[in-house]
């Protein structure tokens, strides 16, 4: 099963598309953060950033903790996730959805 961390924009596409995980795959969000493990990695890699606040960083924990690869459009994200050690596996909401429909 490969479980891939959504941000909230990627959540919206994918629903506004009527589209889900495949069959043995999973979507996470940062409502999957109710750990104090899941907050202290978002303040460590919002630490790691030079980012003073750990909302954006929340999804990158999920990411790290939770799931195989980040689905995402931001930039920002991103280009945070690869500078993270190791880098996280990024895909774009398009290439994501891509390899979704038939």
């Amino acid at each position: 099963m490969t479980r891939f961390a959504v941000d909230a924009p990627t959540a919206l596409l994918l629903l506004e598309e009527g589209l889900s995980a495949p069959e043995g795959h999973q979507l996470v969000g940062t409502a999957a953060l109710r750990s104090d493990v899941s907050r202290s990695t978002s303040w460590s890699i919002a630490e790691t950033l030079g980012w003073h606040d750990p909302t954006d960083a929340e999804i990158l924990a999920v990411a790290r903790l939770q799931a195989d690869a980040l689905v995402t459009a931001s930039a920002r994200l991103m280009q945070a996730a690869g500078e993270l050690e190791p880098p996280l596996p990024v895909t774009t909401p398009e290439e994501f959805l891509a390899a979704l429909r038939p």
